[in-house]
């Protein structure tokens, strides 16, 4: 996988699983051999938190912390979010974690959550704020987004 990534120029943030993965081969008690030695490289380059303009990218909270790979936003309710979209001044989080789909929206001090449904695109107006849980790649699970147009599609694999 870590080749896939490398070979296409994927850009990544670091997840629970990675993290786990990380401190394992860190270990100064254990040898590793050449391709744990190439793993641990890339794993210690992937940051915690990808920003671009006034987007952000985590596995779950965007913050620099192990804390940040354990402690899922999506609760069942909006509590996490808002406390979020208060502390923080990003206009759209993707991440990830809990592997539901799920679009939390802020506009006017209102918080939402919402389903997202796979295969229709929502618009992320520019007068609001989100928060993306995007859901899980191993169950078949990812999206798209146009910064231009503002759409976001959730996308689902059937099988």
């Amino acid at each position: 996988m870590i080749n896939l990534l490398r070979e296409n120029g994927v850009l990544a943030v670091k997840g629970n699983n990675d993290w786990l993965v990380e401190n394992i081969l860190s270990d100064p008690r254990r040898s590793t051999d050449e391709e744990e030695k190439q793993t641990l490289e890339f794993l210690l380059g992937v940051p915690i938190v990808r920003g671009y303009s006034d987007i952000l990218f985590a596995h779950s909270l965007p913050f620099d912390m192990p804390r940040a790979f354990h402690t899922p936003i999506d609760t069942g309710n909006t509590r996490r979010a808002e406390d979020l979209f208060n502390t923080s001044d990003f206009r759209i989080l993707f991440c990830g974690h809990s592997h539901l789909p799920i679009l939390f929206k802020k506009k006017n001090g209102l918080v939402t959550r919402e389903a997202v449904p796979a295969g229709l695109p929502t618009v992320l107006e520019q007068a609001r704020r989100y928060i993306i849980v995007v859901g899980a790649a191993a169950e078949g699970e990812s999206a798209l987004y146009d910064e231009e147009t503002g759409f976001y599609e959730r996308l689902q694999a059937e099988g």
